[in-house]
């Protein structure tokens, strides 16, 4: 009787196995993190010097970046069109117009424009304003990232990659 009173139903005593099991399971998933011992395999990563690996289809020039990058990712939505051309930037414009809408430009932010930035500075990505507005690199004060509404940088290792390698490398009308 003692043993009755204190054992748990049968299906009870399964659920809480079960139970335990699972948390078991769970547990000897996550104990080994980071300290190389796992024989996981892991396909080899792209170490050679192509910044984007090989999924990018985007050269470092204007031209591609306007029509692989701005044209799908900025104007299709009617944000920097030539309809809309939201903050005054049209990226769908021509090379020519859009490379002297861009490099040497006052940014359209009323606190970037405060602090001097210009939207696209020749050979320095990391005092270029469109840049900083797609890397996450901007002040919180001057707006939001973009695309608009991405709670993270899009497509770093392509996009922003090649943006930023066409602005290192001078920001020619190419």
């Amino acid at each position: 009787m003692f043993a009755r009173r204190h054992s748990l139903p049968p299906l009870r005593a399964a659920r809480w196995i079960a139970v335990l099991l699972s948390c078991a399971a769970l547990a000897a998933c996550g104990g080994d993190e980071g300290n190389g011992d796992d024989d996981t395999d892991v396909a080899p990563t792209d170490t050679g010097d192509d910044m984007a690996g090989p999924a990018c289809d985007i050269d470092p020039t204007l031209s591609s970046l306007r029509m692989e990058y701005f044209e799908k990712s900025c104007t299709f939505g009617g944000c920097h069109d030539a309809a809309s051309a939201k903050a005054e930037l049209d990226l769908s414009s021509t090379n020519s117009t859009l490379h002297s809408d861009l490099v040497g430009q006052p940014a359209n932010d009323e606190f970037a424009f405060n602090r001097g930035k210009l939207l696209v500075v020749a050979g320095d990505s990391a005092n270029s304003f469109l840049y900083q507005k797609v890397a996450d690199l901007f002040e919180r004060d001057e707006g939001d990232l973009m695309p608009q509404g991405s709670p993270n940088v899009v497509d770093p290792d392509c996009r922003v990659a090649m943006l930023k390698a066409w602005i290192d490398a001078g920001a020619s009308d190419n």
